[in-house]
């Protein structure tokens, strides 16, 4: 039994009945209300008598009783009722059941004095309207004197319209809501709710017992009256809960619905409506009459529920009507292939006839046909035409790069015969490309020796590469059948390799520790991660303590005489590693990041990390990163809650932000903090500048944070020399400010540069100082740092900026964005550099994370400013000679990146473009942010394809200038390169199909449809020029953007 999802606005997990392999069971709790004898002993003065009452139990279809009914014991009666608190187990289990299944309950009673007496009954559907197994405890409306109503609608229903019910009843039904999860969640206020509702039904629970008191001394029988017209006696029962929600799904065996449905028509045709009318028996007809008696209200006797019933049967579903006689029956072949057709095509393509196919060689046509199927897009299914050309002629195949993933998807794997043949076939296919190797990694295939095929492929890939797609192979992972896999094992060993790979690695599996469905196994693969990197630490110590030792023997050996000296073999370096035990501390500050335990480790069934060679890796400092890594987020956490608790606006929350990071501050800690950059560790932070820190204007009030970059570039290999320090450890005191990295290699890169010593070693005037090197400048500083990411110069100083968002799932935006710097790639592969600005984004959980600050200005306030973008580009980049009087160089990056984000924002279909999230930078680029609608979705009426406004146009002087010539040119350029690159963007996109996504999670399939559409791969590619072209002038030419934006800039203008 296995949770699957529902794609609907909000997804939810569920079961389906039939395959739930239980009996059905029910508990029959409590009886509330008097009994026959008992009314008679209010007027009877002979005395008591001692009663017993008991609950017969069936399930019920279509008038008939499905298996055999079942009892409780006999239960003795007081004032109060009856109370049994026992479970009654039927025969038939919950995958066997049909649709219209009803619950019928009658309550006896067995007097000394008389014999047995039906006190009531009772009948419930076991499935609700909408086809959902009803579950948890459940308050039964018993008719009193009135057998059960087997038939569909029943007269005698468990429960009445919710507005008779009266007040109590309609909270229990809202609580039942919401232990059911189907309601928000307040918690402050949800405790005080459910407390005041068991008062009042200990309230109700008094009065009831003081009203039976106050009728045994002959008082009450006027007030006993009014409580049965109210009231009337109920049974309370529970029904089984299960984890997920159980919707109805018909059987595999539709007999049983079959005979089912037959008796319930031949029930309603033979019991005599009033009127010649029938009542519907199943499908939404017997479901609408139900809800109509429901309606009327029912009344108390068997009377009135039997009018109520003529009049629901009457009112427009039965009689004369067309349809009102239709019989909803499930057909179980519906949806299955035929499977004489079945035999057919696995009788042609058997694999004994192999010799025959080896030889095989298709024709013209089957070659165009064979070509039309590989063209198609990865997630287009294959019909049973196109499955069986493949399987004929795959020997042939076996050269074509594009057919290997075409070709396993025609694979029977449950034929043990086929599957071999398919793998040895595989094994000898010519090397696929990454896009192929990332399809066969997707839902759609399941084998798993077709994904390790895929992993052997992405083991030749370089790891920059890799890091391009780490986030979908991740993702990847949910589809393993196993935590541990062969793609587990990879990611982990090329973590063990590069430290920027294993700190990526690390926050992506550390996201998704909150997802319900992949959270256990993302945190199993990364607590091995880390084990693996503490084991390579302690393998690096045990190393360097075997060198130092054999240096030590090979020193005695030395200053031995000659006839002393033996041949010394040093210790191996490639011994087990064992596992470190200097992190305690470390694990006892970070429990999420703790050590884990060897057993736990024994458990994921990883391998021990490769021996130590000279280019390995130090795990500790890479663990150490991490851990400092987490400390950081903590301290901007405790800042984010401290700001938004007080309540400040922007400027005042400034200062307390600033005064908050100082020295002398809670999160003081940060000011001398060494750590790599989350968003890319191959830049070392030294240090926050609490003096440049600042909020921003906005609701969930993002921080942003400039730290002091270290010129040096980080170290994470092994270091011979004792006194180098760690690379996240302050360098040495030096008399002189820090140099450019030199250019020797000899030196530890985060040691002093060469020619500088400490303070105490100057002065000593037995030799000459050298001549201090002069300072290097901040250009020089930036252009020897490994990375640009969030670098800046600020006030003649180099910054790394950070904006810090709590409160906001970035995961969506980090998706897009991985998107946008792929494209720019493929684009720059073709030699079309279209100055993208793909910002950095990392999610640090579901509602916060770290973002890359760009220098740059909303469009919106340049054009409220500057009324036009060229006055804008004239602060800084004026030339009188040049186009407009701007430097030819700022308006051609304007120009191109104008291009590239169209048409990448129109293959996204990102949405909800406005002035506000175009952002403008001075050297000319402009890019966009904000990406909370994609795939076609917008909050705005009518959106064009994608954002160009008439100032941008102006900016390029005009729809009839040369710029806007080649802003087109370059658009239509991109598309074609794009277009080629179709295969791999849309894999992508497959692999994000259970991310936390709500776009592509709650529809995978019409996403991945929606993206394919954006592509047009039907047309060639002077087509698909023209097709742009023809965006572009819709996209310039729009009003309703414009009428838009006018009144967007009145909301914010009025905010």
């Amino acid at each position: 039994m296995s949770a699957k999802q529902l794609s609907k606005s909000n997804s939810f997990a569920y079961y389906l009945s039939h395959d739930i392999n239980l009996q059905v069971r029910v508990r029959i709790c409590e009886f509330l209300g008097l009994l026959p004898s008992q009314k008679q002993q209010l007027q009877d003065v002979s005395g008591s008598r001692s009663t017993a009452v008991y609950v017969v139990a069936s399930l019920t279809a279509g008038g008939n009783i499905l298996g055999l009914e079942t009892r409780t014991t006999y239960a003795e009666s007081n004032a109060c009722g009856s109370e049994w608190g026992e479970w009654l187990v039927f025969c038939v289990k919950y995958r066997d059941l049909p649709h219209d299944t009803q619950l019928s309950l009658l309550v006896w009673e067995m007097a000394d004095t008389a014999s047995q007496r039906l006190v009531g009954s009772t009948v419930m559907p076991l499935f609700s309207r909408k086809g959902r197994l009803k579950t948890g405890p459940q308050r039964l409306k018993v008719w009193e004197g009135v057998p059960p109503c087997l038939s569909w609608p029943t007269t005698t229903p468990a429960k009445l319209p919710l507005h008779k019910r009266g007040t109590l009843a309609e909270l229990e039904h809202l609580l039942s809501l919401y232990d059911r999860g189907d309601m928000p969640t307040v918690e402050w206020l949800d405790p005080l709710v459910i407390q005041e509702i068991q008062k009042l039904q200990q309230q109700q629970q008094q009065q009831g017992a003081q009203q039976q008191a106050h009728q045994q001394q002959g008082h009450g029988q006027l007030d006993l009256q009014g409580q049965q017209d109210v009231q009337g006696p109920q049974l309370l029962i529970t029904l089984p809960s299960f984890p997920q929600a159980v919707l109805y799904q018909q059987p595999a065996s539709a007999a049983a619905v079959t005979q089912a449905g037959a008796a319930a028509a031949a029930a309603a045709a033979s019991s005599g409506a009033p009127g010649g009318h029938t009542p519907a028996s199943s499908g939404p007809l017997g479901f609408a009459a139900r809800a109509r008696f429901w309606a009327t209200g029912g009344g108390g006797s068997a009377a009135e529920a039997s009018a109520a019933a003529a009049a629901a049967a009457s009112d427009g579903y039965g009689g004369d009507r067309p349809g009102g006689r239709i019989i909803v029956l499930h057909d179980p072949e519906v949806g299955r292939d035929n499977p004489a057709e079945l035999k057919a095509q696995k009788l042609a393509r058997s694999v004994t006839r192999g010799v025959i196919d080896r030889d095989l060689k298709p024709n013209g046509e089957e070659r165009r046909r064979i070509a039309a199927i590989l063209r198609q897009p990865p997630n287009r299914p294959l019909h049973a035409e196109e499955r069986a050309i493949l399987w004929r002629f795959r020997f042939s195949l076996q050269q074509e790069t594009r057919a290997l993933t075409k070709f396993l998807q025609c694979v029977d794997w449950g034929d043990a015969t086929e599957g071999r043949q398919a793998a040895e076939l595989m094994a000898g296919w010519v090397p696929i490309d990454t896009a192929d190797a990332l399809e066969l990694l997707s839902p759609a295939f399941k084998n798993e020796e077709v994904r390790s095929h895929a992993v052997s492929v992405l083991q030749q890939k370089d790891d920059e590469e890799l890091l391009s797609y780490l986030l979908q192979l991740v993702q990847a992972l949910r589809y393993e059948r196993d935590n541990v896999s062969r793609l587990s094992k990879f990611l982990v060993a090329r973590a063990l390799a590069n430290p920027t790979f294993a700190i990526t690695l690390h926050w992506y599996l550390f996201t998704e520790f909150e997802d319900a469905g992949f959270g256990g196994r993302a945190s199993l693969i990364h607590a091995h991660l880390l084990q693996a990197l503490q084991q390579q630490a302690a393998a690096a110590r045990q190393a360097s303590a075997a060198a130092e030792k054999a240096r030590a023997a090979a020193a005695a050996a030395a200053a031995a005489p000659p006839h002393h000296i033996h041949h010394m073999t040093p210790h191996s370096s490639s011994a087990m590693p064992q596992q470190s035990q200097s992190q305690g501390t470390q694990g006892g500050q970070r429990p999420h990041l703790a050590s884990p335990q060897p057993a736990a480790a024994a458990g994921v069934g990883m391998r021990e990390p490769p021996p130590l060679t000279g280019t390995t890796i130090q795990g500790a400092k890479v663990f150490e990163a991490i851990r400092r890594q987490t400390d950081m987020l903590s301290q901007m956490q405790y800042l984010i809650k401290d700001l938004k608790g007080s309540r400040l606006r922007a400027a005042r929350a400034t200062a307390r932000l600033q005064e908050l990071v100082s020295e002398a501050g809670p999160c003081g800690e940060l000011t001398v903090m060494r750590v790599p950059l989350p968003l890319d560790p191959g830049v070392l932070l030294d240090g926050i500048v609490p003096s440049e820190c600042s909020c921003f204007k906005s609701a969930q009030l993002p921080l942003r944070l400039h730290f002091k970059v270290d010129p040096q570039p980080i170290s994470w290999r092994l270091s011979s020399s004792k006194s180098s320090h760690t690379p996240l450890q302050p360098p040495p005191q030096s008399s002189q400010p820090p140099q450019p990295p030199a250019a020797t290699s000899n030196t530890h890169p985060s040691s002093p540069p060469a020619g500088q010593q400490q303070p105490h070693q100057q002065g000593t005037g037995t030799q000459p100082t050298a001549a201090p090197a002069p300072p290097p400048t901040p250009k020089q500083i930036i252009a020897g740092l490994p990375s640009r990411t969030g670098i800046m110069l600020y006030h003649d100083a180099v910054r790394c900026a950070l904006i810090y968002k709590k409160g906001d799932d970035l995961r969506q935006d980090q998706f897009i964005l991985q998107m946008i710097g792929l494209m720019d790639k493929l684009l720059k592969r073709e030699s079309l550099d279209l100055r993208l600005t793909p910002y950095k984004v990392l999610p640090t959980s579901s509602d916060d994370g770290l973002v890359e600050f760009v220098p740059s200005t909303p469009l919106s306030r340049v054009l409220s400013e500057h009324r036009t973008i060229h006055k804008y580009f004239s602060l800084t980049a004026a030339q009188p000679s040049g186009p407009f009087g701007l430097r030819p160089d700022v308006l051609e990056t304007f120009v191109r990146s104008c291009a590239g984000y169209c048409v990448a924002t129109y293959i996204l279909g990102v949405g909800d473009r406005h002035l506000d999230n175009l952002m403008l930078c001075p050297d000319g680029r402009l890019f966009h942010i904000d990406f909370g609608y994609i795939l076609g979705n917008d909050p705005k009426p009518f959106p064009p394809p994608m954002k160009i406004c008439k100032e941008m146009v102006e900016a390029m002087g005009g729809q009839d200038s040369p710029w806007y010539g080649q802003f087109r040119m370059y658009a239509c350029e991109a598309y074609n390169i794009l277009r080629k690159s179709a295969d791999l963007i849309l894999s992508l996109f497959h692999l994000m199909a259970g991310a936390s996504i709500e776009a592509i999670r709650a529809d995978p399939e019409k996403a991945i449809l929606k993206l394919q559409e954006k592509f047009r791969l039907d047309l060639d590619d002077e087509a698909a020029v023209q097709w742009m072209q023809a965006l572009l002038n819709e996209s310039a030419t729009a009003l309703m953007p414009q009428i838009v934006e006018t009144t967007h800039r009145w909301a914010q203008y009025w905010r």
